[in-house]
């Protein structure tokens, strides 16, 4: 089932409720707030935060070149490698927020049933993507798991 688009808008959508959990993300959206991480300046990841969807993937976009030659993202100031297991930790810590603070995430999570989740436009390679398809549907199924 190629849910996983409309999942990750409903989990990071709940961005008000995030900033308790991320200290500092002031975004309404999470497409913000993945973006951002290819930023090393904390001012520019608090306004790319602020954008949404496709003005959020452009802005990111920007940076694609540079966060993928030194195969590094950040967040608030910490450096985090992309194949680091700190990373997945963060990506861990985000999803689990995102399920805890938005119901409708969590609705939206039980009605694909025991269906496969899968994301169709998400790319494989860890060194060319924040999220590759394989974690952002891994993480969903996981937390279908708890619905």
């Amino acid at each position: 089932m190629d849910c996983a688009p409309e999942l990750a808008h409903l989990s990071l959508g709940a961005s008000a409720r995030l900033a308790c959990f991320l200290p500092g993300y002031t975004g309404r959206e999470g497409q913000g707030l993945l973006q951002a991480l290819k930023f090393d300046k904390a001012h520019i990841q608090v306004e790319v935060c602020k954008l949404v969807g496709k003005a959020a993937k452009a802005r990111g976009s920007a940076r694609n070149a540079a966060w993928q030659r030194v195969q590094t993202l950040w967040w608030k100031g910490q450096v985090m490698p992309r194949k680091s297991k700190e990373y997945q930790e963060f990506l861990d810590r985000a999803y689990k927020a995102m399920f805890d603070q938005c119901a409708s995430f969590r609705k939206a999570l039980k009605a694909t049933g025991d269906a496969t989740i899968t994301h169709s436009i998400g790319k494989n390679k860890e060194a060319e993507t924040v999220l590759t398809e394989r974690e952002l549907c891994s993480r969903l199924m996981k937390l279908r798991t708890l619905v």
